[in-house]
């Protein structure tokens, strides 16, 4: 789930989230949000907990990103 749907669903406001997973201003959610910025391994791994798995790195990717390799025939 991205994590502007979660915060949506859940009414949660990105100021709120932010100071939950330790951040100290809204405006680094609104930069993950927008996909201008990647969360830190670190910050990623304090939104999987804070969303209860519900949001995870993968999320913050775009699945055209991911290139499959076949093996050599």
């Amino acid at each position: 789930m991205k994590l502007d749907s979660y915060l949506s669903k859940n009414n949660i406001k990105a100021k709120d989230f932010a100071e939950r997973i330790g951040l100290k201003s809204k405006a680094s959610i609104s930069r993950y949000i927008s996909g201008e910025r990647i969360p830190t391994p670190d910050v990623m791994a304090r939104i999987t907990k804070e969303t209860d798995g519900q949001v995870t790195a993968n999320d913050f990717y775009p699945a055209e990103t991911v290139q499959v390799c076949e093996a050599p025939a």
